[in-house]
């Protein structure tokens, strides 16, 4: 139920056949949220006037839209063409959701159980996912994207053909992400259980990762990439097709390392106990090792290379 000030904020009658057709008449567009034609035409009986538990939701074409949804148990949702939007999601068990040709808009999204989300043909979004069980999401075809997620148990991502992005990942149980044909990205994790990351074809990326017990990272066809290892368990990593590297590992109990086909690379490492690399066609590479327990490189057809152990 919605109070009258509400309403009046955010202009919204009350639900009847009559104020439907008011709606209507002019050329305006109606919002049936839940329930669609059933909330207005429903029989004797049904008596409520706004029911919040369960929802089907379609928005189309709005210039500006701001909503916030709150105890919800069920909702699906698809928002299409809108010029600026505002959302903010709350105490949700099950979402599905799709968004369609936007030029803004910001969310957020705390205290889910579900959620299944996908995002094509948008020119500049900013999200904030809070304290989620279980979470997929797809982005197609975005010019910027600024992303963070807070306290997951289960996430996976694809993101296809980013211009822009940048993403901060905190207190994740188990993870995995893909990236195809980005330009720019900027990406921080922190406080990881489990990680499987794929970057394909990026030009330019700065990536921070702190504190992880186990993470699978392979990267391929990178112009610029400039990354930071920060307490790490175990993890395995290969890099495909790099022009420039920079790389620091700090604090790391088992490392496996593939490095092939780069131009430039730098690497630091730190407070490794063991560590295994492989470097295959490199044209320069510079190492410095710090306080390392057990380390086995191999080195294929590389042009220059200078390793320093300390």
């Amino acid at each position: 139920m919605i109070s009258t000030r509400e309403a009046s904020t955010w202009k919204v009658k009350p639900v009847s056949p009559r104020n439907l057709l008011k709606t209507l008449q002019p050329g305006g567009a109606a919002l049936l949220f839940p329930g669609g034609a059933r909330e207005v035409f429903k029989r004797q009986r049904l008596s409520q006037k706004f029911w919040l538990m369960s929802g089907v939701a379609f928005f189309n074409q709005f210039q500006s839209l701001s909503i916030i949804f709150n105890p919800l148990q069920s909702f699906s949702n698809i928002f299409n063409h809108f010029q600026s939007c505002s959302i903010i999601f709350n105490h949700v068990q099950s979402c599905s959701i799709m968004f369609n040709h936007f030029q803004s808009f910001s969310i957020m999204f705390n205290h889910f159980q579900s959620l299944s989300i996908i995002f094509n043909h948008c020119q500049s979004f900013s999200i904030i996912f809070n304290h989620f069980q279980s979470f997929s999401i797809i982005v197609n075809h975005v010019q910027s994207c600024s992303i963070m997620f807070n306290h997951f148990q289960s996430f996976s991502i694809i993101v296809n053909h980013v211009q822009s992005c940048s993403i901060i990942f905190n207190h994740f149980q188990s993870f995995s992400i893909m990236f195809n044909h980005v330009q720019s990205c900027s990406i921080i994790f922190n406080n990881f259980q489990s990680c499987s990351i794929m970057f394909n074809h990026v030009q330019s990326c700065s990536i921070i990762f702190n504190h992880f017990q186990s993470c699978s990272i392979m990267f391929n066809h990178f112009q610029s990439c400039s990354i930071m290892f920060n307490h790490f368990q175990s993890f395995s990593i290969m890099f495909n097709h790099f022009q420039s590297f920079s790389i620091i590992f700090n604090h790391v109990q088992s490392c496996s390392i593939i490095f092939n086909h780069f131009q430039s690379c730098s690497i630091i490492f730190n407070h490794v106990q063991s560590c295994s690399i492989m470097f295959n066609h490199v044209q320069s590479c510079s190492i410095i090792f710090n306080q390392i327990q057990s380390f086995s490189i191999i080195v294929n057809h590389v042009q220059s290379f200078s390793i320093i152990f300390v």
